[in-house]
C-alpha cells in the first residue's frame, strides 16, 4: 500500500507572504481547486493500486483540513478523515502574520540569532525549528504504525514545513537539506 503526501492548497495566509504556522487561514478559490487537482491526481495514482479505502490524516488548521475535505469528497474510494494536532505547521510565535521586513525592523536582535542558528533559535513564543523537528519525527512514528496496520492507502495532508520534515525522514537526509526540499501548494508526492 502507498502513503501520499498532500501539501494544503493556497490559503489567504500565502497570499500575504508572511509566516503562517500556527495561525490559522482559510483556503483561496484557488486552493481549493488546486485541492480539486490535487484529488483528480490521487484518483489516477490510486487506480493503479487496489485499495478499497483510503485513510487521510490532517493538520487540523483550516487550509489542511478543507484540503483533506475536498480530497474526501473527489475521491472514487471511500476515505476515513483522522485529525491529527501534532501535523500542524511550526509555530512562529509573536511573528505570525508578518512578514521578513516587518521581522527584521521589529525584532533586529532575534532575527540575526535566528539568522545564525536557525536550527536552535526559539521563535518568541513559538517554537524551535529543533523542537519542531521532533514533534514531528515523534507524530510521523505514531503514523507509520497507524500507516502500516491499515489495510489500505493512506494520505497525509499538511503544511510545508512538516512534510518536508517527514521527507527527511524518509529519506534519511540531514537537516540542513530542510532547503533543498520543495513542496508546492497543492502538490502531491509519494
Amino acid at each position: 500500500m502507498a502513503t501520499y503526501l498532500v501539501r494544503h492548497g493556497e490559503s489567504e495566509g500565502n497570499c500575504h507572504r508572511g509566516y503562517y504556522g500556527r495561525l490559522d487561514t482559510l483556503l483561496t478559490e484557488q486552493g481549493m481547486e488546486q485541492a480539486r487537482e490535487a484529488a483528480h491526481e490521487l484518483s489516477e495514482l490510486l487506480k493503479d493500486n487496489s485499495a478499497h479505502e483510503v485513510a487521510i490524516f490532517t493538520s487540523p488548521l483550516q487550509r489542511a483540513f478543507r484540503t483533506a475535505c475536498i480530497l474526501e469528497e473527489n475521491l472514487d474510494v471511500p476515505c476515513q478523515i483522522e485529525v491529527v494536532p501534532y501535523l500542524t505547521e511550526i509555530d512562529f510565535g509573536r511573528w505570525e502574520g508578518m512578514d521578513y521586513e516587518e521581522i527584521k525592523e521589529k525584532y533586529p536582535e532575534e532575527c540575526l540569532e535566528w539568522q545564525e542558528d536557525w536550527i536552535n533559535f526559539r521563535f518568541p513564543q513559538g517554537e524551535s525549528f529543533k523542537k519542531f523537528y521532533q514533534r514531528v519525527e515523534w507524530c510521523w512514528k505514531g503514523l507509520e504504525r497507524k500507516i502500516d496496520a491499515f489495510e489500505g492507502d493512506s494520505v497525509v495532508v499538511s503544511h510545508g514545513g512538516v512534510l518536508k520534515v517527514i521527507k527527511l525522514i524518509n529519506e534519511n537526509r540531514p537537516v540542513d537539506d530542510f532547503w533543498k526540499l520543495k513542496f508546492s501548494l497543492g502538490e502531491v508526492q509519494q
